[in-house]
């Protein structure tokens, strides 16, 4: 197992090298201030569906790289994280190719709780999706009528 940590006097990254990981994000009310609700619906462009559309999920092999070594056969998946930073801003840590005071590799990561936020906002939008296609299926006794009304409401 591999633990290594950065500080940079703001911010601490830990990356750890295990096969199993539990992990925990602390998410008491109590905690939390000027709370509100990511708003949206599935034909509106800032709605979470959109966005989460937008984002590139890959495969790739682990490269050597800095305390990364190199890791063949395995297959791993995730997303780059400087295109996700164009999605998501507020969720992504670090810039796109930045060094620490060394001149080494300081790593692009994100906060899978932002990600995990915006898939189930985006469960919700499918969900208003579907209600509002089956209220215009199940509402409608002209198909001519049925066709346009559903037109272009789809999620693209």
């Amino acid at each position: 197992n591999i633990i290594n940590f950065n500080w940079d006097g703001s911010n601490l990254e830990g990356w750890v090298d295990v096969t199993e990981v539990e992990s925990n994000i602390t998410s008491d009310y109590r905690m939390k201030e000027n709370v509100n609700t990511i708003t949206g619906s599935f034909n509106d462009v800032s709605g979470s569906l959109k966005k989460i559309n937008q984002l590139r999920p890959i495969t790739y092999t682990q490269a050597s790289c800095s305390i990364y070594p190199q890791i063949t056969g395995s297959i791993k998946t995730s997303f780059i994280a400087h295109e996700m930073a164009e999605v998501f801003p507020h969720i992504v840590e670090g810039e796109k190719d930045g060094l620490n005071d060394a001149g080494l590799p300081k790593f692009q990561g994100y906060r899978i709780e932002g990600l995990v936020t915006h898939l189930v906002k985006s469960v919700q939008e499918l969900t208003q999706a579907h209600n509002s296609l089956i209220a215009a299926i199940t509402g409608s006794t002209d198909l001519n009528h049925l066709k346009a009304s559903v037109t272009g409401s789809l999620i693209g």
